[in-house]
């Protein structure tokens, strides 16, 4: 090996380069060919059964979700409540429009409040 290495100094540089390209690929060639035998003693053309993995939604997404519902349910509630509201202030309005309070006192120091509507008549009366 020491005589080959000592005659290939010998040669001229562009002889020295073709040696060395020509010795690299055969190298790379045999590598290749080990591995390429191997994989086929090890039968990676075998078609493998791979298990079905259920897809996850990434954090971002979970969060948006999550997000997204929360809105929507806080929407719906302040819905409910906006309506609650609208139904007492109508009905509120509606029977101070309809009902008449009268405030008397007697002689004798009794107080009285009678509310009168289109339907009916309510009185309360107190003494002193």
């Amino acid at each position: 090996m020491k005589k080959l290495i000592n005659n290939l100094r010998q040669k001229p540089p562009h002889v020295r380069r073709m040696v060395a390209f020509v010795t690299s690929i055969a190298i790379t060639g045999l590598i290749g060919l080990i591995w390429v035998s191997n994989l086929i003693a090890l039968g990676v053309n075998v078609p493998v059964e791979t298990a079905e993995v259920e897809k996850t939604p990434s954090p971002i997404a979970l969060m948006y979700g999550q997000l997204k519902d929360f809105v929507k349910s806080t929407g719906n509630q302040l819905s409910s409540v906006s309506s609650a509201f609208d139904f007492m202030q109508s009905s509120t309005t509606s029977d101070l429009s309809l009902a008449k309070n009268t405030i008397t006192a007697s002689a004798d120091g009794a107080i009285g409040i009678s509310t009168t509507d289109n339907s009916n008549t309510n009185s309360l009366n107190e003494e002193q």
